[in-house]
């Protein structure tokens, strides 16, 4: 997952001394989504699935980003033309900027409590696929790194508060975006006390 341009990111790319052009390349090549790299070079005229030969304006910042070991050419055919398709992100870009989607959605799976207390019984508060889960919570927080810290704030704020008892299942947790809520009455709280 991808973070925000929030502060970490834009001490990332000023540690790192990457433009914004560069930053781009770099989350196209990590998501290789062929229709939003075609879109983005016809709409925009940037860098895609077109080829883009020695002299073009993008191949500067494609090079820098070779040359400091932030993305791999995998493939450059007999004119010494790149493609965004043949790239791959190295862990220098990776482990200071990409996500494990993965991993987010098992940490709150983990996190989250494993009963309902309804009517005085107990009940599974995680009875869900994990993969239909996982797939769920990415698209909820939209691979949102802020967010995600959120709902575990929130998730262990319910445990505390409830004795380590879920309010309602896990997918319907996902589903309510409940965290949204509890975000919002967080700040309402701090700008009284402000």
């Amino acid at each position: 997952m991808i973070r925000d341009l929030d502060k970490e990111t834009i001490d990332f790319l000023c540690k790192h001394k990457l433009t914004f052009t560069q930053f781009a390349i770099c989350l196209l090549i990590h998501k290789q989504d062929v229709a939003t790299i075609i879109k983005i070079t016809q709409e925009v005229g940037f860098v895609g699935t077109t080829r883009i030969k020695r002299g073009d304006t993008w191949v500067l910042e494609i090079q820098d980003l070779i040359d400091r070991k932030f993305i791999v050419n995998n493939f450059k055919d007999k004119d010494e033309e790149f493609a965004l398709d043949n790239f791959e992100l190295t862990n220098k870009f990776k482990d200071g900027f990409i996500f494990d989607e993965d991993e987010m959605a098992m940490e709150v799976f983990k996190l989250y409590p494993k009963h309902l207390y309804i009517n005085g019984a107990t009940a599974p508060a995680k009875a869900a696929d994990i993969e239909e889960f996982t797939q769920k919570y990415i698209k909820a927080i939209n691979g949102n790194l802020k967010t995600h810290k959120k709902v575990l704030e929130h998730i262990a704020m319910i445990k505390r508060t409830n004795n380590n008892y879920a309010l309602m299942g896990i997918m319907k947790y996902v589903g309510s975006r409940d965290w949204e809520e509890y975000d919002n009455s967080v700040k309402a709280v701090t700008s009284r006390r402000i």
